[in-house]
C-alpha cells in the first residue's frame, strides 16, 4: 500500500503478549492495534498490520521456531 494516503479509522481489539523476558518475570504486554482507511481504485479499505509473527503455542517468532527444529534435527 506504499504511495497511497492513510487515514485512521480508530482501533481494533488489543492483542495481550505474555512473556518472561526479565530475570523471569511476567511481563504483560497490551498492544493497540490501529486500523487504516485507504482509498484504492476508488474504492474504501479498511487494512491494519498483521500481527501474526509469534508462532501459535509459542513464544518465540515463526523464522526463530522453524530454526530451532531444523537443529534438532541433528
Amino acid at each position: 500500500y506504499k504511495g497511497y494516503q492513510y487515514k485512521s479509522c480508530g482501533f481494533m481489539e488489543a492483542r495481550c503478549v505474555d512473556d518472561y523476558p526479565i530475570r523471569n518475570m511476567l511481563v504483560k504486554l497490551k498492544v493497540k492495534r490501529r486500523r487504516w482507511e485507504v482509498v484504492i481504485d476508488g474504492k474504501k479499505k479498511k487494512v491494519s498490520r498483521d500481527w501474526e509473527v509469534i508462532a501459535r503455542g509459542t513464544r518465540m517468532s515463526e523464522e526463530y521456531a522453524a530454526f530451532l527444529k531444523a537443529i534438532s534435527r541433528f
